[in-house]
């Protein structure tokens, strides 16, 4: 305590959540993504997002179905530059791909961790750390958040906005900023 730590959580460190062996699903990775997004069952609602992703994906280089981000990346930009060059042509708008993708990212973590918000592994990482402490997270799951959630309130400490720092504290701050 006291020392300003900084802990870093790179892709993958949600893989292992403490609940992993009750799901037969895990957490999407990078690499794995569209694998995962062809054997989801995705509600009504998520349905035309997860069919137009895996078929816009299919049609790129075979080395895209393994980088969720490169894949995403680069359909996002050809359809923003599309509007903004004015392409003629069968590319979506701009905010279709980003909010397909989204429903998606959204349909498999809903499958992956349905409600769960005690993983007992980023809660020991989370424990002993306090407001002179920092969180880096590459991951977009809410996991470390769900985690310290639940520390918080074991310590009787309002949750909320400003845990990114996007709202002021009163008072000291009692758990770690996130970035």
């Amino acid at each position: 305590k006291g020392k300003n730590t900084v802990v870093v959580l790179g892709a993958g460190a949600s893989r292992g959540v403490s609940y992993a062996d009750n799901s037969s699903f895990p957490s999407p990775l990078d690499y794995d993504f569209f694998d995962l997004l062809q054997r989801l069952n995705p509600r009504t609602g998520d349905l035309k997002a997860v069919k137009d992703v895996l078929e816009d994906v299919a049609v790129l280089p075979r080395e895209y179905w393994r980088s969720f981000e490169r894949a995403f990346y680069t359909l996002q930009l050809r359809a923003y530059l599309s509007e903004k060059l004015r392409f003629a042509g069968p590319y979506k708008q701009d905010t279709r791909v980003v909010t397909d993708f989204a429903l998606c990212i959204h349909a498999l973590l809903r499958e992956a961790h349905g409600k769960k918000t005690r993983c007992e592994y980023h809660e020991s990482i989370l424990r002993d750390l306090d407001g002179s402490d920092s969180v880096i997270s590459f991951n977009y799951d809410l996991v470390v958040e769900r985690a310290t959630r639940g520390i918080a309130e074991s310590r009787s400490i309002d949750f909320g906005p400003w845990l990114y720092g996007f709202k002021a504290l009163r008072g000291a701050r009692k758990l770690p900023l996130f970035l």
